[in-house]
């Protein structure tokens, strides 16, 4: 899967720029758009961009296999426990590879909301790896 990255969301890490937890803000559904590669023909440059940017690649299986998304419910008592969830959601009109990525029951109210879809960007930001040309290093460059 390839996601779009805006110039700005990017931050250095021992040498080497990785994405930013601000470059998966999902808005208020709390989904994170995202294309999937297979259906773009593997060229990121088919990526209907509004604006310069990067583009990051995640493998749908890794994304799927975090597990660290875990809300402690003062409520219950229990720890909640977030599966994420890979939907396709091809855009009308406009793009048959498009996808979101999002977590599977949504917590109870907005400041739960606010605190796994925080850990859920976090875990993307460590996950994901710059599409080789089209990272900060090699645009840049140009």
């Amino acid at each position: 899967m390839y996601r779009l990255v805006k110039r700005a969301h990017k931050e250095p890490e021992g040498g080497e720029w990785k994405a930013s937890v601000d470059a998966f803000l999902g808005g208020p559904a709390h989904r994170i758009s995202v294309y999937r590669a297979a259906l773009c023909a593997n060229d990121p440059s088919s990526l209907p961009a509004n604006e310069p940017g990067y583009v990051c690649r995640f493998i749908a299986g890794q994304v799927r296999a975090i597990d660290s998304i875990k809300r402690d419910n003062p409520e219950t008592g229990v720890t909640d426990e977030y599966r994420v969830c890979v939907q396709a959601t091809p855009e009308e009109g406009n793009h048959i590879a498009h996808a979101d990525i999002y977590l599977h029951a949504p917590a109870p109210n907005r400041t739960a909301q606010r605190k796994v879809f925080g850990l859920l960007k976090e875990a993307l930001a460590a996950l994901a790896e710059w599409e080789p040309g089209y990272g900060p290093g090699d645009i840049e460059k140009e």
